[in-house]
């Protein structure tokens, strides 16, 4: 999923006009939950979907002044998912002659 959706944004086809930053981080999904074990691969049994671990969590922004500083993944345990955090700073403009 990673690699698709980061092609076709740098190609135009989905969400014109949004961006990412570069992904340095794991793979976010799917975990056995409480550790970092990848589900599917040992744990996948008789009947259940195997799953190759992807990039399912990701952040994509779109408007201008906008700078991405820090993308990264945390590594909190409570779900088959970890989150993904990110710092920006925003160029912000003042309009009109507000007096308080």
């Amino acid at each position: 999923m990673g690699i698709k959706l980061r092609s076709e944004l740098v190609e135009g086809q989905v969400f014109e006009g949004w961006h990412e930053g570069p992904i340095k981080f794991a793979p976010t999904y799917k975990y056995c939950i409480n550790s970092d074990i990848y589900f599917g691969g040992i744990h996948g049994g008789k009947g259940e979907k195997k799953r190759a671990p992807s990039w399912c969590d990701r952040i994509i922004w779109h408007g201008k002044g906008l700078k991405q500083h820090f993308y990264t993944r945390g590594e909190s345990k409570l779900s088959d998912h970890r989150p993904v955090n990110a710092i920006f700073s925003a160029e912000v403009g003042i309009f009109g002659g507000f007096h308080g």
